[in-house]
C-alpha cells in the first residue's frame, strides 16, 4: 500500500496530442475560457484557467488523438525525489529524467508503465501566477528548442562528441 506521504497533493495537467490542433485549441479558449500562457512554435499551447497555474491544460499537434501524460503536483520537491527513488526501486520505467520546465518553473520527471494508463509526470513547484498577472499575462511565443522543455538540458547544436 502506498504511503501517503508520498501521494499527490493535486492534478495540475493533462497534456494531450491532437491531429486538430487549430480547432481544438480554439475550443478551449473561445468556449472553455483558457487562457493562453505559452506556445512552442505552432505545436504546443500551454493553457490556464481560473486556478491561475501557468497551465492547467496543455495540448500539441499530433497524428492521432493522445493523452501525452498527466501532471500531478507533489508537496516537495523531496516527495518528487522520493517519488523517484521509488520508481528506480520498483523498477518502473522512468520515461523521462529530472527536468527543470521553463514554461512552468517545475522540476519534474516522468514515469510510465503501459498497464496503467498515459505516462505520468511528478513535479514541484508549478508557477501560479498573481491575480493581476492571470488577468493581463500576454502568452509568450518560443521556438522548438530542447531548452524550453528542460533549461537544464542542452540545445542540439550544444551536443558535443565525448
Amino acid at each position: 500500500m502506498p504511503s501517503l506521504f508520498y501521494t499527490p497533493a493535486y492534478i495540475v495537467h493533462p497534456f494531450i496530442g491532437t491531429p486538430k490542433f487549430d480547432e481544438t485549441l480554439k475550443f478551449y479558449i473561445d468556449v472553455l475560457g483558457f487562457k493562453p500562457s505559452d506556445y512552442i512554435a505552432n505545436v504546443t499551447a500551454f493553457l490556464r484557467s481560473e486556478n491561475r497555474l501557468h497551465h492547467s491544460f496543455a495540448m500539441r499537434r499530433s497524428k492521432e488523438k493522445e493523452v501525452a501524460h498527466i501532471c500531478f503536483a507533489m508537496k516537495s520537491l523531496d516527495d518528487v525525489m522520493r517519488g523517484r527513488a521509488l520508481a528506480v526501486y520498483d523498477k518502473i520505467k522512468i520515461a523521462a529524467d529530472m527536468a527543470n520546465h521553463s514554461a512552468s518553473k517545475s522540476i519534474a520527471f516522468y514515469i510510465e508503465d503501459d498497464k496503467h494508463g498515459p505516462r505520468i509526470e511528478l513535479c514541484d513547484g508549478h508557477r501560479r501566477l498573481t491575480e493581476e498577472e492571470h488577468a493581463t499575462a500576454k502568452p509568450r511565443r518560443m521556438s522548438v528548442d530542447p531548452r524550453n522543455i528542460d533549461i537544464w538540458r542542452p540545445a542540439a547544436d550544444d551536443w558535443h562528441d565525448l
